[in-house]
């Protein structure tokens, strides 16, 4: 007898923002993501082991608690970076004030700036609902609400044929069925757009002076070093809470230190020098930048030499050294701690400039 299956070929994932503020309901999608996603459930069965006269050691069992998560990888695409920006690194309740531009009229519109700087004192992260699963297959779509964003990585490896890469992993509620929801619910119909991406080789990395302008210096030294990848980290370091009372599931979260993690490898001559090895030796404050410069964004609309952009920021000083060498190259990977940076008044920062300026489109 034929088996009826459904190819994974089909699945898809999409997601909600929810409101600033009422942070851990259930919002119906308006964004498809595209990349790969994978939502999980764990809810142990713990058995209960009485003295009964038997050498059965368990008779009965008691549901534990649930422990749900989502990750979701692919390419870093220019038009969803403010999503990221927004669950990752800042929000707001008013979201133009995340942003400047958008004035002025075609074709000399300004494009959209948006400036993603945490707030040392307060948790005002913005919560995701993602759907995902299976079209066609009423028992493997999957709705997951209040989920918060613990990891976040950004990568680009210039060796490869790749895009730049993202990562993330969210801590979800729970993970419900939808049924048919993907195509009969009140979150069908999101629709597909235009995505654009960027080969990795192409983003640009500059390092500055502490107390100099970040983004300034482009490294790209013979002498120096040549950079062969990077990697940006954001850890917000979210935990669930559980109360008395209520479901399995957790009740509302709380963040402990966020941690932002920036690597750089770079390859230069066994007879040249580094000039970031001497800065790591000296302990001296760093200004990095990874940048994603992206293709010019619609000439028709805005103004010329608007491109999309992603500067993704890190003030602090170099961690961890390590030195290869590979053949007649030497190959150094230096790893930064962001610290507190009283001239930017952060120690990280995330910069996205779009042709967006919401959270409920396609």
């Amino acid at each position: 007898m034929a088996i009826t299956t459904t190819s994974r070929v089909l699945r898809l994932q999409q997601a909600g923002a929810e409101v600033q503020g009422t942070r851990g309901g259930a919002v119906a999608a308006t964004r498809k993501f595209y990349g790969t996603g994978n939502m999980t459930l764990a809810q142990p069965q713990f058995g209960v082991q009485d003295e009964r006269g038997s050498f059965f050691p368990t008779y009965d069992v008691i549901q534990g608690l649930k422990a749900a998560g989502f990750t979701f990888n692919g390419d870093l695409r220019y038009e969803d970076a403010h999503w990221w920006g927004n669950a990752f690194m800042k929000s707001a309740s008013t979201l133009s004030t995340l942003y400047s531009g958008g004035t002025g009229t075609a074709p000399n519109k300004l494009p959209y700036t948006w400036t993603f700087k945490p707030t040392a004192n307060v948790d005002d992260l913005r919560s995701l609902t993602w759907e995902w699963g299976d079209v066609g297959a009423s028992t493997r779509q999957f709705q997951m609400p209040y989920c918060v964003g613990n990891t976040f990585t950004v990568s680009a490896n210039a060796a490869t044929n790749q895009a730049v890469q993202l990562s993330t992993q969210w801590l979800g509620q729970d993970r419900i069925i939808m049924g048919s929801g993907f195509t009969t619910s009140a979150t069908a119909g999101v629709a597909d757009s235009t995505r654009t991406r960027q080969l990795a080789k192409t983003a640009k990395v500059f390092v500055d002076n502490a107390g100099g302008t970040i983004g300034t210096t482009q490294f790209s030294s013979a002498g120096s070093g040549q950079v062969v990848s990077w990697y940006y980290t954001v850890n917000n370091g979210f935990t669930p809470l559980y109360y008395a009372g209520n479901t399995a599931a957790f009740d509302d979260v709380e963040r402990t230190f966020k941690t932002i993690t920036a690597t750089m490898v770079m390859r230069f001559n066994a007879t040249g020098g580094s000039s970031e090895y001497t800065k790591w030796a000296s302990g001296a404050e760093r200004l990095v930048r990874f940048q994603c410069l992206g293709p010019a964004l619609d000439t028709a609309t805005y103004q010329a030499g608007s491109y999309a952009t992603v500067n993704f920021d890190a003030m602090g000083y170099w961690n961890t050294l390590d030195i290869r060498e590979t053949g007649s190259s030497i190959t150094i990977s230096l790893g930064l701690i962001a610290v507190y940076d009283s001239s930017n008044a952060s120690d990280c920062q995330m910069i996205v400039i779009n042709a967006d300026n919401t959270l409920a489109t396609a």
